[in-house]
């Protein structure tokens, strides 16, 4: 816990800098900073020392955010990178950057095979790689290896409805 701690307090100004690259409000952006250290010192027992703390934290913080968006726009026209982190850049249409509503991409990960879809989920509600392997009590590698053909699958589902994910 104190080597977590300390990390935190180390990488304090890189922290709120990506906060409020994220939310472009300092008011925010404070309470998104102290929200990660929150859970980097909840989650401390996960991270392995000597590894990035700096990436580390700011998985945690990209989640976090990505959930409140998420909570916040529900039911609103959102960007699919805001509420899909697991998927790539943009979408297109067409050639064309388009957007496309939460429940549509729900209704994109329904048709994911089942064992895909519980990773992916997690990993949608914010989990670490390593938290869904603990959870489902399955190897790390099968984890990345279940993201990997969940994306893969996904893609091939929205291309079949005309809608493609670089």
């Amino acid at each position: 816990m104190d080597s977590i701690y300390s990390e935190i307090v180390a990488h304090e100004t890189q922290l709120k800098r990506m906060a409020f690259k994220l939310t472009r409000n300092p008011v925010e952006a404070q309470d998104l900073y102290q929200e990660t250290a929150l859970r980097a010192l909840e989650k401390g027992h996960l991270f392995k020392l000597g590894s990035n703390f700096g990436a580390w934290s700011y998985t945690i913080m990209r989640n976090h955010f990505i959930n409140q968006f998420r909570r916040k726009k529900k039911g609103y026209l959102v960007d699919i990178d805001d509420v899909t982190p697991f998927l790539s850049d943009y979408v297109t249409e067409g050639g064309a950057e388009y957007q496309l509503m939460e429940s549509e991409i729900l209704a994109l990960l329904d048709e994911v095979k089942p064992r895909y879809r519980k990773v992916i989920n997690m990993l949608r509600d914010g989990y670490s790689y390593e938290e869904i392997s603990e959870a489902l009590e399955l190897p790390l590698g099968t984890v990345k290896s279940n993201i990997h053909l969940a994306r893969k699958q996904l893609k091939n589902i929205a291309l079949n409805k005309g809608i493609y994910l670089n």
